[in-house]
């Protein structure tokens, strides 16, 4: 957000529906005490809405429910999805039958943690400089907000800080079922390291046997072509 003293200009990251998944996109605002101008790419339900409120009941309505909490509430489906998916990869960690189809799966298992690790910084690269910037309006340096109106802004950085510690908090289980399906392949490994110990271990007496007995001939015991 900068100041520009006639108009304040700003970016704000908004996740927009692509097909099944959710883009997030950059939407320009600048704006003034009795206008605003939206710079964006795609299509937003965001911009529909500003656009449906100014039509309808002018600027002044905006101040008492700012958009911006449509645009951070955007970012909940996302999460929800992601902790979905994560509980399903924590049920395959124990409802797994087999651990030989488990440890068949756990290259693929691991690479969706890492593919969802990637994924939830998407929104924390977006929704940081989001609750810098609420964080500025809060404090009343920013034109054309009044401070009865700040009680709106306090909410929606609210929510910025849950979905960022939502996010944090996803970030460490990942790391922990990470974790988890590494040391169950170790403990896999180990176990066919034993097995195959265990095997060495009893044919070792019988191949010393047959090494000895097999090299060592009596002279009597040698076929005749060779005595």
């Amino acid at each position: 957000m900068e100041d520009y003293g006639k108009n304040v200009f700003a970016v704000i990251h908004v996740p927009v529906a692509k097909g099944h998944e959710k883009e997030i996109v950059e939407l320009c605002v600048f704006f003034q005490k009795n206008w605003i101008i939206t710079i964006h790419s795609v299509d937003s339900k965001l911009i529909h809405s500003v656009d449906a409120r100014i039509r309808a009941r002018g600027l002044s309505p905006l101040a008492t429910t700012p958009s911006l909490d449509f645009a951070v509430d955007a970012y909940y489906p996302i999460l929800d999805e992601v902790e979905n998916r994560l509980e399903e990869i924590d049920q395959k960690a124990t409802t797994t039958k087999t651990r030989v189809k488990r440890m068949e799966n756990i290259v693929a298992i691991i690479t969706t943690i890492e593919r969802v690790r990637k994924r939830l910084m998407t929104p924390r690269r977006s929704l940081t400089p989001t609750r810098d910037m609420l964080g500025i309006a809060m404090r009343s340096v920013v034109p054309f907000v009044a401070e009865a109106n700040l009680r709106s802004f306090r909410d929606v950085y609210d929510h910025s800080f849950q979905l960022l510690e939502t996010i944090d908090n996803d970030r460490d289980r990942t790391s922990d079922m990470r974790d988890r399906y590494i040391s169950l392949h170790s403990a896999s490994t180990d176990n066919t390291i034993k097995v195959l110990t265990l095997v060495a271990t009893i044919f070792l007496p019988l191949t010393l046997l047959a090494g000895i007995y097999g090299m060592n001939f009596s002279p009597g015991l040698l076929p005749a072509w060779e005595q």
